[in-house]
């Protein structure tokens, strides 16, 4: 019978470290806010539509009008709103940045009767009504009502009072002004609604990672426990249970270098000495000194060929393999057990078998630690599988199996 057993928002910083060298977890924010990507696409609007303006405002100079004043005021905004998006994309939308474009397309509005021909003045053709619609939307991305709302306000009345210095009073211009006012409305409620849906998914997003951090603390909660039951299991109450079955003597120097062995891997227990640094070694040597350390009352016989892998992986090879012969020397009522070892399609393998009497994987009491947490445990720990192939009669062959 064979048994197998195997305003931007920022994510919340999370960091856990408990005891004995729990690996310390940081998350960086995956997510940007609305505001920020709005910011982004307020400063593209911004240049582009400064660009395009003040070409269309040289171009289309008239009578009364004339370059000397168009060139200069349109070259210092195209200038300036190219200053404005390099700081939104290097340093954000900020408040003092956005009221000091504000300032600077309020003169512009302010001076249409300098920079508007009469002609074009109220209708689509009067090159500043862009430049003063995407000042009115940047004021919603960079402010929350009522700021942004009042920076708008203001800005509509700007351009209503350029339109009256510059023109005599037509119905056309409360046209104008209505204009503004609805796309003052539909930015403000845009911004809004998305600023909203930026909460709930900035929420999502901390819950998820508050329940990664929870998961990773459990987890390392469970192969501490495992870890140190495995190390109770394989020492102090392996001893004991080998005395009290009478395979090591009372009094004999076995028993008292297996009893210091004991205390020095309680030791490392109770003090949470870290792992060793995860290098490589020679398995094949480990597995000799082990097998030679232990003192058990059964011959050994290795084949195991020259097997370079991680310390981590080999350490917990051999502590499987210490644990394997243990239960052969106690259980399996044989004087002998082999060792062998191959490189397997991308995969390490080592065996432990005797042809001792055998037993039924399956009828184990979940209570016995031996194989599910010294064998089965310690290889899951490092990603890889133990099985045991056993029958009553048919001995006993233990396999582990990691990645190369």
């Amino acid at each position: 019978m064979t048994a197998v057993v195997g305003d931007e928002a920022t994510a919340p910083p999370s960091s856990v470290d408990p005891t004995y060298g729990t690996p310390t977890l940081s998350y960086a924010s995956t997510y940007q806010s609305v505001d920020a990507a709005a910011a982004r696409v307020a400063a593209v609007l911004v240049l582009s539509t400064a660009i395009v303006s003040g070409a269309a405002g040289i171009v289309g100079v008239d009578a009364p009008v004339s370059l000397r004043w168009v060139v200069p005021v349109g070259g210092v905004l195209i200038v300036w709103t190219a200053v404005f998006a390099l700081f939104v994309y290097r340093r954000g939308l900020s408040a003092r940045l956005v009221v000091v474009h504000a300032s600077v397309v309020a003169s512009v509005l302010l001076m249409q009767r300098q920079l508007v021909p009469s002609s074009v003045i109220l209708d689509g053709s009067n090159w500043t009504l862009p430049i003063a619609s995407a000042a009115v939307i940047t004021s919603q991305v960079a402010f929350r009502p009522p700021r942004g709302p009042l920076l708008g306000s203001a800005l509509i009345a700007v351009f209503v009072a350029g339109l009256f210095l510059a023109a005599p009073a037509d119905p056309r211009m409360i046209f104008g002004a209505l204009t503004f006012v609805i796309q003052l409305v539909l930015a403000a409620w845009l911004m809004s609604l998305l600023r909203r849906g930026d909460r709930v998914a900035e929420a999502s997003l901390r819950s998820r990672l508050q329940a990664e951090v929870a998961a990773t603390v459990e987890a390392t909660y469970r192969a501490e426990q495992r870890r140190q039951s495995a190390q109770l299991h394989d020492h102090g109450l392996t001893t004991l249970l080998m005395v009290g079955l009478g395979t090591i003597a009372t009094g004999s120097e076995i028993l008292r270098q297996q009893a210091i062995r004991d205390l020095q891997a309680f030791d490392t227990l109770v003090s949470g000495t870290p792992e060793p640094p995860t290098d490589t070694c020679r398995l094949d040597e480990l597995l000799r000194e082990t097998v030679r350390s232990s003192e058990l009352p059964i011959e050994v016989e290795l084949h195991v060929p020259a097997i370079v892998t991680t310390s981590a992986a080999a350490t917990c090879v051999a502590g499987c393999v210490a644990e394997a012969l243990r239960n052969t020397a106690r259980h399996a009522e044989v004087l002998a057990a082999g060792i062998r070892a191959w490189e397997e399609a991308g995969h390490n393998v080592v065996e432990v078998v005797d042809a001792g009497r055998g037993f039924d994987p399956e009828s184990v009491p979940a209570s016995r630690r031996g194989i599910r947490e010294s064998i089965v445990g310690r290889m899951t720990a490092i990603g890889g599988m133990a099985t045991v192939v056993s029958a009553p009669g048919h001995g006993t062959r233990v396999q582990l199996r990691w990645v190369a």
